[in-house]
């Protein structure tokens, strides 16, 4: 703005900041979102970059990624009643310190039904 209170238009372009990879943020996130629905281990090393930077720059999707990544893993495995139970009360942990509306309306539609999820 001016002294008057105008503001002050400008024709130079706009150039947005690069991140260390060469993306700028838009793009970053736009071109993330594949690897956020699989594991780590199925990143390729320019995907495994681009997680790197988002995680370092969002950590609330960090986490949101690390808690459904680990409630995936918990469906994948072979166990008893048990040890199901078990594996899911940790992840109800995770969830109520994460504190996030999304997690917690899963977890409490996932306690209400645990016993059909457990079999």
């Amino acid at each position: 703005m001016d002294a008057e209170g105008n503001p002050i238009r400008s024709n130079a372009a706009y150039h947005p900041e690069r991140l260390k990879n060469g993306e700028t943020k838009a793009e970053l996130l736009m071109r993330s979102k594949y690897l956020l629905m699989v594991s780590p281990e199925k990143w390729t090393p320019s995907q495994r970059e681009r997680a790197e930077i988002l995680f370092e720059l969002y950590p609330d999707i960090k986490t949101a990624y690390s808690l459904t990544h680990s409630l995936r893993m918990i469906f994948a495995q072979r166990c008893d009643r048990e040890a199901g139970r078990e594996s899911i009360k940790k992840w109800y942990l995770k969830v109520g310190e994460f504190d996030n509306k999304a997690f917690n309306d899963i977890a409490a539609a996932m306690y209400d039904r645990e016993d059909e999820i457990l079999n």
